[in-house]
């Protein structure tokens, strides 16, 4: 177990110079959690984000944004599942 600059504890995979790369899971002091691939230290891949208000993202992530196909599931129960880029979701989806 790892502590980051940017608040996280990590368990997981990580090359010589301390980068979370691989799989692994980050928990936030803010009570954010990630769990999945990384790359470079950036979340990026497959992944779960569980936020600390109840909402949760499942998909792909590039570079640290969610972006690609995920599902957004709402603290209120309701879910977006479609397309997101730059953290957001992008058109309709279902």
């Amino acid at each position: 177990m790892c502590s980051y600059i940017d608040g996280a504890i990590y368990e997981g995979e990580r090359i010589s110079n301390g980068m979370r790369h691989g799989k692994g899971m980050s928990k936030w002091t803010n009570g954010n959690k990630y769990t999945g691939d990384w790359v470079l230290d950036l979340m990026a891949g497959e992944g779960m984000m569980e936020y600390a208000n109840g909402d949760i993202y499942k998909g792909t992530w590039v570079e640290g944004r969610m972006e690609g196909k995920g599902e957004l599931e709402l603290e209120n129960g309701s879910v977006y599942s479609g397309e997101f880029k730059d953290n957001a979701p992008m058109g309709k989806g279902h």
